[in-house]
């Protein structure tokens, strides 16, 4: 642990004290990787120094997704900012944008750890489509789908929400329910971003496909044209897969994350009807995957150490507590909420 000056301007680095206002609120949490807006907001609080951890970055061993995903977003930014003053999206500045992350995501075992401790309310907007991308690639990975077809379903996953940039802010930050006419407005956005993506001439067509359809419903109650499982592409489905799993474990406004596992369960849960069951199972399976040897926190408060997963039981895994282990299978009252970072 080392003491930094905030005026070095530390983006990317590693907290490794939890940082509290002079209330006592706790404003990042010990384990935050650090963006600029951390940063201009804990000087504006008259913060001078942060503790990082000492080995922090590649070179301490880590991975470079942290930085490559804080690049991202600050790329997918430009390119809304560009998008909103032209009327026009610059496709270079996307797939720079993609080129930097995918490398990085394919090489980095757990992305979920590094997409929960990259958090920001305020950030919403750019990092759910970073995010987006993120695990669409990852999903691709382990789903054996070709590295030449990665980044444009990479790109898809950035760009499926792009179209919301013509949906008024009131709407999409309503805290409340939306009426039937602002749902019309929300419903509109999947076609309002393939009509942006078109006309930014990507190689690839199932980019602007995927934009458009990732709404869809396999039973046919999803929009924007209500197609069913046959008609809506397979891009599509792993975007739509990402989307709500982020969705559901992202800090927002309006309502608290979702911890990583019951939202993986609420995937599930849609499976009937709703998102792809194969997709939704490779998710899980991936979860499973990674969760060994993570630290993880249980429902009772404690923290643990996974050591082995179970597919038929997500939440009950085998753990150890200091020396003791436990396997939650037999103990159903226990369970894992969530990574601890």
């Amino acid at each position: 642990m080392v003491e930094i000056s905030l005026t070095s301007l530390p983006v990317g680095k590693t907290l490794a004290r939890d940082l509290f206002d002079a209330t006592g609120r706790l404003l990042l949490p010990r384990g935050t990787i650090l963006q600029s807006s951390h940063v201009q907001r804990l000087l504006r609080l008259d913060y001078h120094t942060v503790y990082i951890n000492e080995r922090d970055g590649p070179a301490g061993g880590k991975s470079a997704l942290p930085t490559a995903y804080i690049t991202a977003v600050e790329g997918f930014r430009q390119v809304m900012e560009i998008l909103l003053q032209e009327g026009e999206a610059n496709r270079d500045q996307v797939e720079e944008t993609v080129e930097q992350l995918y490398p990085h995501v394919l090489e980095t075992n757990n992305i979920l750890s590094c997409l929960r401790n990259l958090r920001s309310r305020d950030e919403y907007t750019y990092q759910h489509s970073v995010s987006v991308s993120v695990l669409a690639i990852k999903l691709g990975q382990t789903m054996k789908i070709p590295a030449a077809d990665l980044k444009a379903l990479g790109t898809a996953g950035l760009l499926h929400d792009i179209g919301k940039c013509r949906i008024p802010l009131n709407v999409l930050n309503k805290p409340g329910q939306l009426d039937d006419d602002e749902w019309k407005l929300i419903n509109c956005h999947p076609v309002y971003g393939y009509d942006i993506v078109k006309k930014m001439h990507f190689d690839d067509p199932r980019v602007a496909l995927s934009v458009r359809q990732h709404h869809e419903h396999l039973d046919g109650s999803g929009y924007p044209e209500g197609r069913t499982a046959g008609d809506i592409h397979f891009f599509a489905r792993i975007v739509a897969v990402s989307d709500v799993f982020d969705a559901l474990t992202s800090e927002r406004f309006y309502r608290r994350r979702v911890p990583m596992i019951p939202a993986i369960k609420e995937v599930m849960a849609s499976t009937t009807g709703h998102l792809d069951p194969e997709i939704s199972c490779h998710l899980l399976k991936y979860i499973l995957d990674v969760l060994p040897g993570e630290k993880v926190l249980l429902n009772t408060g404690e923290l643990a150490t996974v050591i082995r997963t179970f597919e038929s039981e997500p939440s009950h895994p085998l753990v150890r507590i200091g020396e003791r282990f436990i396997d939650l299978r037999m103990e159903r009252k226990i369970r894992v909420m969530d990574l601890w970072a």
